[in-house]
C-alpha cells in the first residue's frame, strides 16, 4: 500500500479488512503496531504507540483528537459554519442513525 492516505482513509481500510479477515483481526489484537506497519507497508516509529480498541454491541467509543498545548482556547466559526448554525442547516446524522437501528449504527 504505497499510496498516501490520511487518518480517516487508513481507519476505513483497516475496518474494511478486519470485517472479513479473521487472521488480520487476530494479528491486530496480538500486535497492533506490527500489523499496522505491515498492512500499510511502513515502519511505525519506535516512539509511536498503536492502541487497539474493539467495539462491543452496546458500547459507544469517542476518540478525542490531539490538541497541542498552544492551540487556541476557542475555535472561531467560519462564515459558512456560522450561516449553517444560524440557518438551521446542521446535520441530523446522529439522530437518524440512532433512530434507524435503535442504537448507534
Amino acid at each position: 500500500m504505497a499510496e498516501r492516505l490520511d487518518r480517516k482513509e487508513i481507519e476505513q481500510k483497516i475496518q474494511e479488512r478486519a470485517a472479513w479477515d479473521k487472521e488480520f483481526r487476530q494479528s491486530l489484537r496480538a500486535d497492533p503496531k506490527k500489523t499496522l506497519g505491515e498492512f500499510l507497508g511502513v515502519d511505525v516509529p519506535e516512539d509511536v504507540q498503536v492502541k487497539l480498541v474493539e467495539e462491543q454491541p452496546r458500547t459507544f467509543f469517542v476518540v478525542l483528537p490531539y490538541m497541542p498545548a498552544d492551540a487556541p482556547a476557542e475555535k472561531q466559526l467560519s462564515s459558512e459554519e456560522l450561516e449553517a448554525v444560524a440557518g438551521g442547516k446542521g446535520s441530523s446524522s446522529w439522530s437518524s442513525s440512532y433512530a434507524s437501528c435503535g442504537f448507534w449504527c
